[in-house]
């Protein structure tokens, strides 16, 4: 898990890092400069705001930047603490949940015709609680009673 996150940071501080060295030169071509050694100091200026604002707007920080807020209160003197930290991602843990087979609906209906009501009447409610145990179970309990 380590090396794909490092990987993503990697891939993003470089295109982070293009995107900036892109906004920077539409910046100095919109003055008329190729490059910032060319420009005179008002210009290096401009250059340097407009730019600080671009970077703040790039489409990777808008896509993957977020902002964890922490709050934390004293128990003694019911002070409130909040802090805002910047994050790329979060590592969460990941639990794995065991799901039960599901039932085949082509299995349920073999079921049916001992769950339905008279004169062929289905109701739409069948009750499977007992009908289908695991194969484990059955081979458990046969093996026992062959002894």
């Amino acid at each position: 898990q380590q090396d794909s996150q490092e990987l993503l940071h990697y891939l993003l501080d470089a295109v982070r890092t293009e995107e900036t060295k892109r906004i920077q030169a539409s910046i100095l071509k919109a003055f008329n400069n190729p490059t910032t050694k060319t420009a005179d100091d008002e210009t290096r200026k401009k250059v340097k705001a407009y730019g600080k604002e671009g970077v703040k707007m790039n489409f990777i920080d808008r896509i993957f930047i977020g902002e964890l807020t922490s709050t934390v209160m004293c128990e003694e003197c019911a002070n409130i603490s909040t802090v805002k930290d910047p994050f790329i991602d979060i590592s969460l843990p990941i639990i794995e949940e065991r799901v039960s087979k599901p039932l085949l609906w082509g299995r349920m209906n073999k079921y049916r015709s001992l769950r339905e009501t008279d004169h062929d009447r289905y109701s739409g409610n069948v009750t499977i609680e007992n009908i289908h145990q695991p194969r484990a179970a059955k081979k458990h309990s046969s093996s026992k009673d062959k002894r």
